[in-house]
């Protein structure tokens, strides 16, 4: 029987992984302030659903702060929501600091002083408390140039390395509108702009393989081009057949469909 049953990222960033091994692929990753419900505990493994988007993986037991259910419905019932937008900086935990990398979450942020569950923490850089009633895919474009140059990587969420639905759910979340992990499950949300000459700054363009499944995504920028993470996070143009290589010219992803998040 599990002892704790909720938990929060206390560390800069907490590898999600598909199975309960360090060897196992790495599916998400976790960031400073996000919170989570425990449902299978496999010592040394925790299987955890994530609270922001109810996605699952493995995490390490060792690698995080467990919060008693008063505590994790404080954090989470809160419409209003703080994130750093500091590339990188330090938070400071009880005197012990934790470098946090941008859009990490600031719980019950206030006055430059937030808490994880018992524990108080410092955090003086620049920051943005968003409401959930008043939010604006518009937002989204005001992030996006610094994340260009971003390293791919299957699973991450950082400047340091990043996938493209990891990219596009990170700068909706600090835009105020949570979506979903993976780009098939965004692809879910939203409202369908089914003409290509509608598709506006903010929209979701999603793309799809041989089997016509949803692999890809990216965020169209205010000249109709696509940003996104492919090799790295990157620029390229846009038609109403896929993305079309800013260098080569090549039609790189075929189109499937835009998503209006709002």
């Amino acid at each position: 029987m599990l002892n704790t049953y909720y938990g929060i990222c206390s560390l800069s960033v907490i590898p999600l992984r598909n199975l309960p091994s360090d060897k196992s692929e790495m599916v998400s990753q976790l960031l400073f302030g996000e919170t989570f419900t425990i449902v299978e505990r496999m010592s040394p493994w925790l299987r955890i659903v994530c609270t922001d988007d109810d996605y699952f993986g493995w995490i390490d037991e060792k690698q995080y702060l467990p919060l008693s259910q008063s505590e994790f419905q404080k954090i989470t019932k809160s419409e209003e929501k703080t994130y750093s937008l500091e590339p990188i900086n330090w938070v400071d935990i009880n005197g012990k600091k934790t470098l946090i990398s941008w859009g990490s979450t600031l719980p019950l942020f206030s006055d430059g002083v937030g808490k994880l569950g018992n524990l108080n923490f410092r955090f003086n850089g620049n920051n943005i408390t968003t409401n959930l009633k008043e939010n604006s895919s518009n937002n989204v474009l005001t992030y996006t140039d610094l994340f260009l140059e971003t390293p791919y990587l299957w699973g991450g969420r950082t400047l340091f390395g990043i996938d493209c639905s990891g990219f596009t759910q990170l700068l909706f979340k600090v835009s105020g509108i949570p979506i979903k992990r993976d780009a098939f499950q965004q692809a879910e949300q939203g409202i369908l702009v089914e003409d290509f000459k509608n598709v506006a700054p903010g929209d979701l363009a999603f793309f799809s393989n041989r089997e016509n499944r949803i692999t890809h995504v990216g965020i169209v920028d205010n000249q109709k081009r696509i940003i996104h993470a492919s090799g790295k996070v990157r620029t390229d143009f846009l038609n109403e057949e896929g993305i079309i290589h800013a260098e080569s010219s090549v039609c790189t992803h075929n189109l499937k469909m835009v998503k209006r998040m709002i």
